[in-house]
């Protein structure tokens, strides 16, 4: 493991490297968010991968977090294929990392800030565990990376999830073949649907289509597949349940 501290332009280049080398997953961990064509070209890689993870939490601004993440870039994340958006009114550290290194910073993911402000740095290379995996990782679990990773998890947990897109991945052939099903949006707190029970308009979230009142009547039995009226995602009458809570166009519609 080794580390360094990077001035502010070292700080730019190493955020769009580490975002351009991820392999399997990305975080960014920043109060404040306004991407530039840099950041977008660099991501831009990444967002047919079925298999790449990427996570955002973002934070500050509690009575509108529009401004803190802007729809436009909300949108932006939200054409990847595994992506978790979460939000914490009280986050004020900035993190990013992706496989192996972690970028420390006092750089919000933020054109303004990337640009104008003088910021500085710490980047943790672990780049060893890119050949020799999760023994030397079991051996460095006191390490700094590792405390900094440990941080990032915490922060993730305590974050409010307000948006969830994820590919299933499918095996067949006693394992041998992997295959992926179309990418499927779980929660978007940025759209609005229906209580699949009552039709009254709520927020999109796809595991829990229920207004308050509505999924307290079926927690009591907890059938995933006790019929209700209406489709979550659109509020037309149809024959919906906790499991399938969208009518046959919508679900179509939204996997082609």
């Amino acid at each position: 493991m080794s580390a360094q501290i990077l001035n502010r332009f070292e700080v730019n280049k190493a955020l769009v490297q580490l975002i351009e080398e991820a392999d399997r997953e990305i975080t960014f961990i920043t109060p404040y968010i306004k991407l530039n064509d840099i950041i977008k070209n660099a991501m831009r890689k990444h967002v047919h991968k079925r298999d790449f993870k990427m996570t955002v939490v973002f934070g500050k601004n509690e009575e509108d977090n529009r401004m803190s993440l802007s729809d436009k870039d909300f949108d932006f994340f939200k054409q990847f294929q595994n992506v978790e958006i979460r939000y914490h009114k009280r986050l004020h550290a900035k993190l990013y990392a992706n496989d192996f290194d972690c970028l420390i910073t006092s750089m919000n993911l933020h054109d303004y800030s990337m640009k104008e402000n003088i910021e500085i740095g710490v980047l943790i290379h672990m780049n060893l565990l890119k050949d020799l995996g999760s023994v030397i990782s079991s051996v460095l679990g006191s390490s700094l990376e590792a405390q900094a990773r440990a941080f990032a998890d915490y922060v993730i947990s305590k974050g409010q999830l307000h948006f969830e897109k994820s590919v299933t991945e499918k095996r067949s052939f006693f394992g041998l073949i992997k295959s992926y099903e179309n990418a499927q949006v779980s929660v978007d707190k940025r759209k609005m649907g229906f209580c699949i029970r009552k039709g009254v308009q709520i927020l999109y979230n796809t595991i829990r289509p229920y207004s308050e009142d509505a999924f307290n009547s079926w927690n009591q039995y907890k059938n995933p597949d006790y019929k209700e009226k209406y489709c979550h995602r659109c509020g037309k009458v149809f024959a919906t349940s906790m499991k399938y809570p969208e009518c046959f166009d919508c679900f179509h519609s939204k996997n082609k």
